[in-house]
């Protein structure tokens, strides 16, 4: 979970992004940014929280998240955004994984992109 936001990043761009090219006002815009940062980042934020308040073990619900999430969530662009590039760049079912090594080239692109879109969206 450490970069998580990486995936936040890329949700709150995509959706503050297509909120302006939609001619939404600013404010509606803002809340896009918001959802799309918050979705974006579910499917890894909600297991920690969960873990943490001894609701559920920890890893649990990343796995239903990243493996079989269910429809109400994959409907949703930023938390599609996380299922589908976490499916194409490593094996979700391999909680724990020290990933950094290989992938953080990604993590950071993704960083990137995402104020690139956050950039576009409000400039």
């Amino acid at each position: 979970m450490a970069t998580f936001t990486a995936h936040g990043m890329v949700g709150a761009g995509v959706m503050a992004l297509a909120s302006k090219e939609l001619g939404m006002p600013l404010a509606v815009t803002q809340i896009a940014t918001v959802y799309g940062f918050v979705m974006g980042t579910w499917p890894d934020t909600w297991d920690w929280i969960s873990a943490q308040m001894g609701k559920t073990e920890r890893w649990y619900l990343y796995g239903i998240y990243h493996n079989h999430p269910p429809w109400y969530l994959i409907i949703q662009p930023p938390f599609f955004l996380h299922w589908a590039i976490d499916k194409a760049f490593h094996d979700p079912s391999k909680p724990g994984w020290n990933w950094w090594p290989q992938l953080g080239w990604l993590e950071i692109t993704m960083w990137y992109l995402g104020a690139i879109l956050l950039w576009l969206a409000y400039a």
